[in-house]
């Protein structure tokens, strides 16, 4: 089974086709993008006057949720008897391995799937994380020169669109930066240059997804850390056992040359 989720637009943002969570899209935003974007909720477990730390009785699951993230897990090659502990485990208002910080992986595979490049992590107690980037190179050799006028046409790469500045550029538009941990994702598209004697530089970001399970996300926002990395913030909100409420998730899209990965807390 392909494990690769399909995006489809939906009005100015990005909703994953067939999510089975509650799934926002943010807005479009400038080329440097506004830091101060409309929170938006999502599925949620706690009341709106909750304590600022979490509660003691775990985070609360529908049916068909929780089949759905059973399912999920198992589409990225977990296995069916881990995949439900993991869930178990996310019920009981445990951290998984995967939202840990500083938690390295046992294991690590990438696959390059043509449009994208799929990396997955499976940390200690089986859980993933799969982060999802558009294939820059295999963009620039899906560009199409028409020789009679030499105007660039362009073929679809995972949203990502390539453009010629002939030996000395090459620009990239739309393409998509994606961490999934199955309970939680984010996301955003980006547009990117690299320029000969000047440098790579993310030119632009917007149009931020995400979706969660059993909590909420919101209060979104860019921060641009440097010419080759932005990263988009939000307030997590799930009900971990004695874990501070409201502690920020975040994930990051980085650029070199033409080459795109994300890393993430």
């Amino acid at each position: 089974m392909e494990t690769r989720r399909i995006f489809a637009y939906v009005g100015t943002g990005l909703a994953t086709a067939g999510m089975l969570a509650a799934t926002t899209a943010g807005p479009a935003l400038a080329v440097e993008g506004s830091t101060n974007l409309n929170a938006y909720r999502v599925s949620h477990t706690l009341g709106d006057n909750k304590p600022a730390v979490a509660a003691d009785k775990g985070i609360i699951l529908t049916d068909f949720e929780r089949q759905s993230i059973i399912d999920e897990f198992v589409d990225y090659g977990v296995n069916d008897s881990i995949a439900r502990a993991l869930v178990e485990k996310y019920e009981s208002g445990q951290l998984l391995d995967s939202m840990k910080s500083g938690m390295q992986p046992i294991s690590t595979t990438s696959k390059d799937l043509g449009d994208v490049v799929e990396v997955i992590r499976t940390y200690s107690d089986g859980s993933i994380a799969v982060e999802t980037t558009s294939n820059l190179e295999a963009a620039k050799k899906e560009s199409i020169t028409n020789s009679a006028n030499e105007t660039p046409q362009f073929r679809s790469v995972y949203g990502c669109k390539y453009s010629s500045g002939g030996n000395y550029a090459s620009y990239w538009k739309n393409c998509t930066a994606d961490v999934n941990l199955v309970v939680v994702r984010m996301g955003f598209l980006f547009d990117y240059q690299s320029i000969r004697d000047i440098g790579s530089k993310i030119t632009g970001y917007r149009s931020y997804f995400h979706h969660i399970f059993g909590g909420s996300l919101s209060n979104f926002r860019f921060d641009r850390i440097s010419n080759t990395q932005v990263r988009l913030s939000a307030d997590f909100d799930v009900a971990f056992k004695g874990f501070p409420a409201g502690w920020t998730a975040w994930m990051q899209a980085n650029v070199n040359g033409s080459t795109a990965y994300t890393t993430n807390n």
